[in-house]
């Protein structure tokens, strides 16, 4: 039961708090600013539950120590409603030691189209991310990724342009070759998912595109040239097969000669084409 101490303490609390929040709502949040700000102030996006994990076990203890060491030397970004935008486990480990300001750099409210766009490309670096997850995400962000490239040259979709895995790199400062790698198992998952019946691709179907892919690398880095399906045969077929004999003149040869010879005006040119001319006419390639 409280007590008249406890009473008063709470309302202290309460005095302070409402004292609190008259002086946050006098004060605007200007975007562009970075401003020491109450973390209770801030509330996690509910986007970003579904797209990422919060860092746990050794990977947490790891942040927590350096940020009660060095503190938040990169801000946190919010909209001006409080909504976080970056820096969902910075929030989580300043709450955990009660910090009582973090810095936020305030900016301006996003559509939840762009809220998600912003929350991948914000993600797509860190450490923990599998290869399937960096597939998913980007498939998300660049539908054009999974396009089967079979159907050939694909072509705008509604908002989002198909960007090459090149452009893909240089818009989020992944590697080219990321980019590619995630590309295939985005298309293997999307591939097995169609296969089944299903609209879209689940965590599983990614997590076993990329596990084949890691395997089909695995076994074209342990074996040689001499291993690869059908190699000794083509091998085998070269040097059994005699090169082709030519009897007599080739008459596409005096048109590909006089088509460069029209071409090229030069002296040296010339006189290069006229040495040419003779060597072939040596060997009886040209009348």
């Amino acid at each position: 039961m409280a007590t008249n101490k406890d009473r008063a303490g709470l309302l202290r609390y309460t005095h302070t708090a409402a004292a609190k929040i008259a002086d946050k709502a006098a004060t605007p949040r200007t975007v562009g600013a970075v401003v020491d700000t109450d973390p209770h102030e801030l509330r996690p996006n509910p986007l970003q539950a579904g797209l990422f994990d919060l860092p746990t076990g050794d990977e947490l203890a790891r942040l927590t120590a350096d940020i009660q060491q060095n503190g938040i030397h990169d801000p946190l970004q919010a909209m001006t409603d409080g909504t976080i935008l970056a820096g969902h486990t910075r929030l989580k480990i300043a709450l955990t030691l009660k910090m009582k300001t973090v810095p936020v750099l305030w900016v301006a409210d996003k559509t939840p189209e762009d809220q998600r766009a912003f929350l991948i490309r914000d993600n797509l670096h860190r450490r923990q991310l599998t290869p399937e997850d960096k597939a998913r995400l980007l498939a998300e962000l660049y539908p054009g990724l999974v396009e089967d490239r079979d159907k050939g040259r694909p072509k705008k979709m509604d908002t989002v342009s198909i960007y090459s895995p090149a452009k893909i790199a240089e818009a989020t400062g992944l590697h080219p070759r990321t980019v590619r790698r995630a590309a295939e198992i985005a298309r293997t998952a999307k591939q097995t998912a169609t296969a089944q019946g299903r609209p879209a691709p689940t965590p599983e179907d990614y997590k076993a595109a990329a596990a084949e892919k890691k395997q089909v690398r695995r076994e074209r880095e342990t074996r040689g040239p001499q291993d690869l399906p059908g190699q000794a045969d083509i091998d085998r077929k070269n040097r059994n097969t005699p090169a082709p004999k030519v009897s007599g003149p080739v008459p596409i040869l005096e048109g590909i000669l006089t088509a460069i010879e029209g071409k090229h005006k030069t002296a040296a040119a010339r006189a290069a084409l006229a040495d040419l001319r003779t060597r072939l006419q040596a060997v009886g390639l040209l009348p």
